[in-house]
């Protein structure tokens, strides 16, 4: 399930158009939802990456629009699979996961305390 709704996200994505550094980045942020790293772990982490250089504030913006953007697809694909088959613990965790990095990617500055 997981799979599919980094799937998703991915496919949303790719109906975008973002410059190749950014959408390279994104996906890379997306496909390592699929990894053995936790999401919390892993959001911890991009919120203290972000903060370097590689990216003018115009392209982190464009990059965090995107992974929103990809998020929100994620959520729709567990919204459909719960509305199919019930929400199993599992989708809760993996909504909440999203939420999370959501919630980070708004407000990075809170998610460091």
């Amino acid at each position: 399930m997981r799979r599919e709704m980094v799937r998703e996200g991915i496919a949303a994505v790719d109906k975008i158009y973002l410059p190749d550094n950014i959408r390279v980045s994104v996906l890379y942020d997306l496909r390592d939802q699929k990894g053995v790293t936790t999401m919390r772990d892993f959001w911890k982490q991009w919120s203290i990456s972000n903060h370097n250089d590689e990216f003018t504030p115009e392209e982190r913006d464009l990059e965090r629009q995107a992974l929103l953007w990809a998020f929100r697809a994620e959520r729709n694909y567990l919204n459909m699979v719960a509305q199919r088959e019930g929400l199993h613990q599992y989708l809760f965790e993996l909504y909440n996961e999203i939420l999370l990095s959501e919630s980070i990617l708004i407000d990075p500055q809170s998610s460091l305390n």
